[in-house]
């Protein structure tokens, strides 16, 4: 059995930001993510401002956005957002390098799917499966970051979001 104070599933940004600033903090914690690799569909569009409260790095940085165009049809409107621009980021590198900081400062990175929980009166015990062998990880308390059909909140709430497919191209 493995033992943390904190498991955190769920390697994009808010997975890896929590896990670097747990492990500043000598707050012991293990981060899974199912695919490193993975190129996620959305969400490469960060707020500049996230970049200096985060202590991400800004070379990361692809193209920097303060305006947003919407078309219908033969109808075009632009937005203005020069007060809280976007910086565009190419989610694999970026979330690469945000799980990187982390187990820079101390964080232990899996790249496991999350499988199952148990919740007692004073831990959780979480089943993990890292490289086709399952894993028990003993954890104080678990963080859910693994997005909007999270898995974590499906087995703690018993709910879900109700999604839709998504298509996706680079342009």
């Amino acid at each position: 059995m493995i033992e943390t104070d904190i498991l955190i599933v769920g390697g994009g940004p808010a997975g890896a930001i929590v896990a670097k600033y747990l492990s500043k903090s000598n707050v012991d914690n293990i981060l899974v993510q199912r695919n490193l690799h993975f190129k996620k569909p959305c969400g490469g569009g960060i707020r500049l401002d996230a970049f200096d409260e985060f202590d991400i790095d800004k070379d990361l940085i692809h193209k920097y956005v303060d305006k947003i165009g919407f078309v219908f049809k033969s109808t075009k409107i632009e937005v203005d957002i020069s007060e809280f621009p976007l910086g565009i980021v190419d989610r694999v590198r970026f979330d690469a390098r945000l799980r990187e900081d982390a187990v820079e400062v101390g964080t232990t990175l899996y790249e496991a799917s999350f499988v199952s929980l148990e919740i007692f009166d004073e831990y959780i015990i979480s089943k993990i499966k890292k490289d086709g062998e399952y894993l028990d990880v003993k954890s104080n308390y678990l963080i859910g970051a693994d997005g909007v059909n999270s898995k974590i909140r499906q087995l703690v709430n018993g709910d879900k979001v109700s999604s839709g497919l998504t298509n996706y191209m680079d342009v």
